[in-house]
């Protein structure tokens, strides 16, 4: 699927080799929530394919990270050892490969209580009503593979990055480290990827190459984290003054105490995410990148009645039914609304990349870059290594010629 040029406006961060997929991301937007927007290119190219690289031009020169965005200017982000998917495994395979132990959920309530506990309001309007607001989505991250073994969308997440922070006990959902309490619209417009909370620092920016802070009053109970920044970012463009004024760009949020924070691996996950569904181009070749001609997988004969939280066509209807809503309130250019500007395409290409976006969504997309890094592929060698060696210790134990009793 070819790649056109950028409309005015806008820019394009190609991510992977041959132009197969990039993100076409408006000006306006990143230059509202970063002081250099090409280093906040460079952050956006980390948080999607999950590994280190480096910001360059259309033909491969180094690009000065304090300069400004050219319009409908090319940008790659570039992977030392070239194209990270050359040996991709598909995400199937990824859950079916990943064993993990099952944790238990606990409610929604008593997630809502324990962020409370800790953040004590709303962390970015200071509001007493709110609602425990998870980072990696309740539907996502405790799903369970119906192939083979059970595993744990949020402990795929974990696994497959390194990270500085120590997330080992991290096992559910419902973990403080997997949320905020927020004010009930704020919890939905980050359902649907309309906005997005940037930490710093992280490897790529500071805490001050954000935009300085909206300035709020604060109760006495609450206070800025001192070292670091949650803040909250408009991707898409608000759909009115109210909105803006009710949820304001760039604000930071406040906590209670000193409980543990959000995960920054999360947060980063996250933002990837919401890259992906607003700015995200060609996704149907991600599907076929690794394998063109690969049989549908098999599925095992129903034991039970399903979980309506668990099954891929009742989420596939309500994206179907999301992105109509979508397209009426003029929000989402990404994946959301594939093929919408037509330029050098098809019909045809426009019906096949909206067929890819019904298979995957943007989660989807994150676990097969992230899934697909150098630390996911060793430690998914390393696995399959000591499941080796437990069976020939097993079968080493076996006598060669057991006695006829």
């Amino acid at each position: 699927m070819s790649r056109p040029a950028p409309p005015s406006g806008f820019v394009q961060l190609v991510l992977l080799p041959q132009d197969s997929f990039y993100l076409e991301v408006p000006m306006q937007i990143a230059t509202t929530v970063c002081l250099y927007p090409l280093k906040y290119l460079w952050y956006i190219g980390w948080c999607v394919l999950g590994v280190s690289g480096s910001l360059v031009d259309e033909t491969g020169d180094a690009v000065e990270l304090d300069g400004e965005l050219v319009d409908r200017g090319v940008y790659r982000y570039d992977v030392p050892g070239g194209n990270i998917l050359s040996h991709a495994v598909d995400p199937e395979v990824i859950k079916q490969r990943t064993h993990t132990n099952s944790a238990t959920t606990a409610t929604r309530e008593n997630f809502r209580e324990k962020v409370l506990k800790r953040d004590g309001r709303c962390v970015w309007t200071g509001v007493d009503d709110g609602v425990g607001m998870h980072i990696i989505p309740y539907a996502r991250g405790d799903e369970a593979c119906p192939r083979i073994v059970p595993f744990h969308w949020i402990q795929l997440i974990i696994e497959n990055r390194p990270t500085e922070e120590n997330l080992s006990s991290l096992r559910s959902i419902n973990d403080i480290r997997n949320g905020f309490y927020a004010a009930p619209d704020i919890h939905s417009h980050l359902d649907q990827q309309r906005i997005a909370v940037l930490v710093t620092p992280n490897p790529i920016l500071d805490t001050t190459d954000i935009p300085n802070r909206c300035q709020r009053r604060l109760e006495d109970d609450v206070s800025y984290p001192p070292n670091s920044r949650y803040t909250l970012q408009w991707i898409t463009t608000p759909s009115s003054r109210s909105t803006r004024e009710r949820i304001p760009n760039n604000n930071d949020a406040t906590f209670a105490n000193r409980r543990q924070k959000p995960a920054r691996l999360l947060l980063h996950y996250r933002y990837g995410a919401a890259a992906v569904k607003n700015w995200g181009k060609n996704v149907a070749v991600l599907i076929q990148y690794h394998q063109p001609n690969r049989p549908p997988v098999p599925t095992p004969a129903p034991m039970g009645p399903s979980k309506a939280k668990h099954d891929r066509s009742a989420s596939i209807k309500k994206r179907e039914k999301r992105r109509r809503e979508e397209e009426r309130e003029g929000a989402g250019a990404g994946m959301e609304q594939a093929g919408g500007r037509n330029e050098g395409g098809t019909s045809a290409a426009t019906a096949v990349e909206s067929e890819a976006q019904d298979i995957w969504d943007e989660h989807d997309v994150m676990l097969f870059f992230w899934g697909n890094s150098k630390a996911a592929q060793e430690r998914r060698a390393k696995e399959e290594a000591d499941h080796r060696e437990y069976l020939e210790k097993w079968r080493s134990g076996i006598p060669r010629n057991p006695l006829n009793v």
